[in-house]
């Protein structure tokens, strides 16, 4: 299929051999690799002026549908708009039909194909089981959404859209709308929900224990792509030199930005910079409220443009342009807000300053370096591929790293309490039992807290069965030799739940629970991307839609999308690979560490953070903590890395 011409380059064939002609020449129309578009014979019986005049004609129909509409360019070459004109071009007859048939007879007729397809992917997907999430989104006329979606191995599967505009987002709210969500599927589909997943405000942590008592077999826990972020919200509202770093890089993009002769400057730079064309459109980051890691982005372009930004603010053509738009800026503001002079007689240019000061760059680099494994984990965490395995490891890594950096580092000093508080938020049984399960530390030994962890949550899990699972869970543990070196260099090539299902018949218990739990999300993120399909039918001119017609379509659109995906082939074979990730952050937080000093255990005893702080909600955690909780948040650090500091063995490849 064509990917990169319009609709008229069907007729490369013709047009390859074809004089000069006023028709504009496309190079990728006389590409003879590409397929060629089949034509029928009363085409092949019209002169060549009339085909380059219905060509152009075609063309010309075409742009003004992209033009006028405002569609994106890159739909020229989608699937979607390619076959449309195969199809049509088959079917002479072809009309198209009204728009009242579009929205309601063909729309019903794509959604049950849709949910044809749905059901069969819902029996597929009960062979590892499911993750079910929601979350919520507003339009531009303020109307409220919930969606929700079950996320098998192979890709989430949306299950509806709901309409609560001007319904209170209690606990209770959020409990019945999945239970409602619920009774619409099959039992055998609802018996195989084994973890929910939302973000953590307060309502839905309270919905959490609702659900759990409803539904005994679920565990519910909070996404942690969302409490990443928080985190980094935290470190730029609540740590003032990273607060002071955000405002003052903001303002350099700002400033750059919206001044035409600065950025044609930066521009000049730029390409005298780069001889590669494709960084040529690079440009200090513009941050964006809803934006994760938007503080690490803009730290970390500014140091990729630092020489540029230099070299611009130096230049005397800068000086001028700046001075001048500093002039203008007064010439239109009140007068306590017009920026002074300087000694020198120009207007003081506190972005050229800030450019020149070498603290900017030393704070910039020191927040990259402190914040870069946080940022890996976030990137790990937000996707459709299983994580839940990688949690807790990764999480216990970061912390040591932390804990490391902020002996060396103010800013990390500042910083790493943050991410201890966010831990003991974020924290959850079912991630210490991932992590015992995956084979990728089967090396690891376990604390008497960790297998307390385990226990509790085999029990909710397996009611029935959970001290088999506990034994086998401990032959697992103890006995290498039970798979060879084969099977386990299989460890590092799959995810860990398809090595167990193809593995682990040794351990029939452990096995289904490792499958079960392996193959989990550990993210909503799901449901993030489905916001994209909902936006995009929602969009300006189309906000007054009924909730069921947007209903329909971004059900069509998400079946269509999960028939089309290469994920499934993604999560079998491996790709990307999640410990590729966790390599990248061991590597990160190694080199974090003094000479001579293993930042690594050989495995993480006492690393999960303390049971004896509580657990705060989204709104309450605004709050400073209380003197009692400082105390006891000191007194579990002691307890929690008594034993870290004299460990110096790295851990076997």
């Amino acid at each position: 299929m064509q990917s990169t011409t319009s609709c008229g380059s069907n007729n490369s064939a013709i047009q390859s051999t074809a004089s000069q002609s006023a028709v504009p020449a496309d190079p990728t129309r006389f590409d003879r690799k590409r397929e060629h578009w089949k034509h029928p014979m009363w085409w092949h019986m019209l002169s060549r002026p009339e085909q380059l005049a219905k060509i152009a004609a075609a063309d010309k129909a075409v742009d003004l549908l992209w033009f006028v509409h405002g569609l994106s360019f890159n739909l020229i070459g989608s699937r979607l708009f390619c076959d449309a004109v195969e199809k049509i071009k088959a079917a002479p007859g072809y009309k198209p039909c009204h728009r009242t048939t579009l929205s309601t007879s063909h729309l019903a007729a794509r959604n049950a194909e849709a949910n044809e397809f749905k059901i069969k992917r819902l029996q597929h997907g009960k062979q590892y089981g499911f993750l079910v999430t929601s979350d919520g989104w507003r339009n531009k006329k303020r109307r409220s959404y919930h969606n929700f979606i079950l996320v098998a191995a192979n890709g989430p599967i949306f299950l509806s859209l709901k309409d609560v505009t001007g319904q209170a987002g209690t606990a209770k709210a959020i409990t019945d709308e999945f239970s409602e969500v619920f009774e619409t599927l099959d039992e055998s589909v609802y018996d195989r929900i084994v973890i929910g997943c939302t973000d953590t405000p307060s309502a839905n942590v309270s919905a959490w224990k609702s659900l759990e008592a409803a539904h005994p077999k679920q565990i519910w826990i909070g996404c942690m792509a969302h409490e990443l972020s928080l985190l980094f919200k935290d470190w730029v509202q609540k740590v003032p030199a990273v607060n002071d770093l955000y405002r003052r890089l903001k303002n350099i993009t700002i400033w750059i930005r919206n001044h035409g002769d600065i950025l044609t400057q930066f521009e000049e730079k730029l390409r005298a910079q780069f001889s590669d064309k494709r960084k040529w459109t690079i440009k200090p980051y513009m941050p964006g409220d809803t934006r994760m890691g938007t503080i690490y982005k803009l730290a970390d372009r500014a140091l990729e443009l630092k020489d540029i930004l230099l070299a611009l603010v130096t230049d005397p053509r800068y000086k001028a342009s700046a001075q001048a738009a500093i002039q203008g800026y007064n010439g239109s503001t009140k007068a306590e807000n017009r920026i002074p002079k300087g000694a020198n007689g120009m207007y003081v240019d506190k972005i050229a300053d800030d450019i020149l000061s070498m603290d900017l760059w030393a704070l910039s680099t020191s927040f990259v370096d402190t914040a870069k494994t946080c940022l890996y984990f976030h990137r790990l965490v937000d996707s459709n591929l299983p994580t839940m395995g990688k949690v807790y490891y990764t999480s216990a890594l970061i912390n040591k790293q932390l804990k490391v950096l902020s002996s060396s580092s103010a800013l990390a000093k500042e910083m790493y309490p943050f991410y201890e508080k966010r831990w003991v938020r974020w924290h959850k049984d079912v991630h210490v039992l991932a992590y015992a399960m995956d084979p990728s530390y089967q090396s690891h030994s376990l604390a008497p807290n960790e297998k307390a962890a385990i226990k509790r949550v085999l029990k909710r899990l397996r009611p029935d069965t959970y001290a088999k699972v506990l034994i086998e869970l401990n032959a697992f543990k103890a006995d290498v030799d039970r798979f060879d070196q084969c099977e386990w260099d299989a460890v590092d090539c799959h995810h860990a739940y398809l090595w167990w299902d193809t593995m682990g018949d040794t351990l029939p218990e452990l096995q289904s629970v490792a499958v079960d739990v392996l193959s989990k999300q550990c993210s909503a993120s799901s449901c993030e991307f489905n916001w994209s399909a909902v936006s995009s039918v929602e969009r300006k001119g189309r906000l007054g839609l009924h909730c069921e017609t947007t209903n329909k379509s971004v059900n069509v659109a998400a079946m269509y999308h999960l028939e089309r995906q290469t994920l499934g082939s993604g999560v079998h074979m491996g790709l990307p690979k999640l410990d590729e990730v966790v390599g990248v952050i061991v590597e990160e937080a190694e080199d974090a560490a003094p000479v001579g000093h293993t930042i690594i255990p050989e495995n993480v005893v006492n690393s999960e953070p303390a049971t004896n702080v509580e657990r705060t909600t989204e709104e309450e955690e605004e709050e400073e903590l209380s003197a009692t909780n400082r105390k006891q948040l000191a007194e579990a650090q002691k307890l929690l890395y008594a034993d870290w500091s004299t460990r110096d063995t790295l851990l076997d490849d």
